[in-house]
This record gives structure tokens, sequence and C-alpha cells, in this order.
């Protein structure tokens, strides 16, 4: 329990919530469970806003192409979506088994997962990937892209609303994750993910790269993408762009891993899932 916690609400609808999280006179924080929860989350908190009755657990696309996720989405919702699994070989929802035990998937949510800062990287990468847009509501409504929004997070007195990205095509669409870790179901020291769109004649439409275990944070190895956008694919680009990688990562080594060591797979994982996602885009 929040050691010092005075104040615990469960409002019913978002303005009530966004009101209680925008005083000044108390810090007021929500709620959220990822999938790594640190040991006490809220030992600074003097209350803690519920957040789980304002129906913000969907999976929803729209008829404008986009697909919306509730901020207070189970985890295990994303993996037992039709939706998601028919986006880039089911890229989130492979993602999310990497994350947490499956008791663990169903306290978890999706705003828990873009909070995090630390633990399982996976549906982070995927979401980057993905292009996801971050939803907040405060003082208003605004969308952060979510490498600004792990750059920067949310504003005093805002919330993690949903995540949303564009609803992907079923054909010439191809999405992997590689991961290197102590054993499969250990935390990955070192994580890529890779969804790549090819056109009608063959060549790369889009490619999004995003790397964990090789930075402060995941990442989007961006030069890498420019160098594959436009062209027709082969191992030696694709090579080239997890050059590219290796020199936009930046590791801090510990125990797991030496700095080399990471830079060094960071490449190596990066060419991997870009090679899986382009054979499976054909």
């Amino acid at each position: 329990m929040p050691t010092r916690s005075r104040e615990y609400h469960r409002p019913t609808d978002l303005p009530d919530a966004l009101k209680l999280l925008r005083r000044r006179d108390v810090r007021t924080i929500p709620l959220v469970v990822g999938p790594k929860p640190p040991p006490n989350p809220y030992a600074e908190a003097e209350a803690v806003v519920d957040l789980s009755r304002l129906n913000l657990a969907y999976v929803n696309p729209t008829d404008n192409g986009i697909i919306h996720i509730g901020a207070m989405t189970p985890l295990q919702d994303l993996i037992d979506s039709p939706l998601l699994s028919s986006q880039a070989n089911g890229l989130l929802p492979h993602a999310t088994q990497h994350v947490a035990h499956y008791g663990l998937r169903h306290l978890a949510t999706v705003g828990g997962a873009v909070l995090s800062r630390e633990g399982p990287p996976e549906v982070l990468l995927a979401l980057l990937a993905l292009d996801a847009i971050v939803a907040l509501r405060g003082n208003g409504r605004r969308g952060m892209a979510l490498p600004d929004f792990l750059a920067a997070d949310a504003a005093p007195g805002e919330m993690v609303a949903e995540v949303n990205f564009r609803r992907l095509p079923e054909t010439k669409v191809g999405g992997a994750l590689e991961r290197v870790a102590r054993t499969p179901r250990d935390e990955a020291i070192v994580a890529a993910v890779a969804v790549v769109e090819l056109a009608d004649g063959g060549a790369c439409r889009s490619a999004r790269v995003a790397v964990a275990g090789a930075g402060l944070r995941p990442f989007r190895a961006t030069s890498a993408e420019k160098l594959l956008e436009g062209q027709l694919l082969d191992d030696d680009l694709l090579r080239r762009a997890a050059e590219s990688v290796r020199s936009a990562s930046s590791p801090v080594g510990d125990y797991r891993g030496s700095a080399d060591y990471r830079r060094e797979m960071a490449a190596v994982l990066a060419q991997r899932a870009l090679t899986r996602a382009w054979e499976r885009a054909k």
C-alpha cells in the first residue's frame, strides 16, 4: 500500500478523475499497474486515483483506419484480440507474451506498460514500431508520438487515456521481434522489433525499427528506417541498416551485458528482425 497515502479515490467518470489529478495541494497520482511493478511505486503519493471504473479498457477500430487501445486494457486482452493478431503478423500480441506471466497480464495494463521506465521492453518496442500515439487527458486533450512521450512523460495533472495507431493492411506488411535473454522467460537483455510495409512493385514503402537495451530507453532507429524506405530490399541493404543501428546505439553496460555486447547485439537483432519482417511482407 502507499506508505504516505491518506486518500483513495475510485471515480466513475473521467472529468472527476481529472479534477482529482489536477489538484495542487495534494500529490495525487493515478493507480496503474505495469508489467514489472516497482517495490513501492506510490511511496511519495498522498492520494491515488483508481482508474478501473472509467471504461478505458477496450481495443476498438474506427472508420478512419485507426486502432484505439484504452489505457486500462489488460495486457492479456492484447493477446486475445483477433484485430491485433491481424496486424503485422500479430506483433503486439506476440510481444506482450514476453513481458509478464499469465496472472500478471490480467492485472497489468497498456497504460502501465507505456508509463513504465523499467522492466520488459517488448510492448513498448511493438508500439514504437507501429507508430503509436499516446492520447493524454488533462486540462484538454493532446496526443504525443510515443518516442516523444518516453523522453518527456506526461505533464502534472495529465493521465494516459489511450494509445492508438494506424490500422495496417493485412498483406504486404510483416512484423518481427528478436530478443536475447539469459533464458526464454527472463527479461530481455537486448531486443529489436521491425515492421516492413512493401509497395505493389516490391519496394519498401515504410520500415520501422525499434531497439531496447542499447540506450537509456527504447528508441526508434530512424537512420536505419530512412536507409530502407523507397528501396528494393536485399541482404546487403539490411546489413547496412543494421550498421546504422549499431552507430545509433549508446548502451550502458551492467552485470547482464557490457556496453560493447549490447551494441553488437542491437545490430544483430535489428538485422534479424528486419529480415524476418521483410520475408513475411512478401
